[in-house]
């Protein structure tokens, strides 16, 4: 399962997609979750 929450800072986006994993059927694996606002523009260059 794919999941983008876009919102204001502050409000609990990672708390929603914690829960939606949660509930998810594939609960047992991991849960990645990316802050993209900690990314800079070059590193999706690099890549």
């Amino acid at each position: 399962m794919h999941c983008l929450s876009t919102s204001e800072a502050g409000t609990g986006k990672d708390l929603v997609a914690t829960a939606l994993h949660q509930l998810s059927p594939v609960a047992s694996g991991h849960d990645i979750v990316l802050y993209c606002s900690a990314l800079v523009e070059t590193l999706f260059e690099i890549e």
